[in-house]
């Protein structure tokens, strides 16, 4: 499966500090670069890498969801 994109806005950040998140919708995109926008995503996500399990076990647990949809 390939993704397209929608074209980044221009300018496109090149500094390293110009965080940006993108943000995909039903019906269009958002581009969200207020430090507060920023950070509560950066906080969103740092608080699921934490949660998220390794691959292993994620497999094993999407099989034992699948096994159990099945029967």
């Amino acid at each position: 499966m390939i993704l397209d994109f929608p074209p980044m806005p221009a300018p496109y950040p090149d500094a390293a500090e110009e965080r940006m998140v993108y943000v995909d919708t039903l019906t269009g995109v958002l581009y969200l670069e207020r430090p507060g926008e920023v950070a509560a995503y950066a906080a969103a996500h740092e608080q699921l890498q934490a949660l998220a399990l390794a691959p292993k076990p994620t497999r094993d647990t999407l099989r034992s969801i699948a096994a159990d949809l099945t029967t």
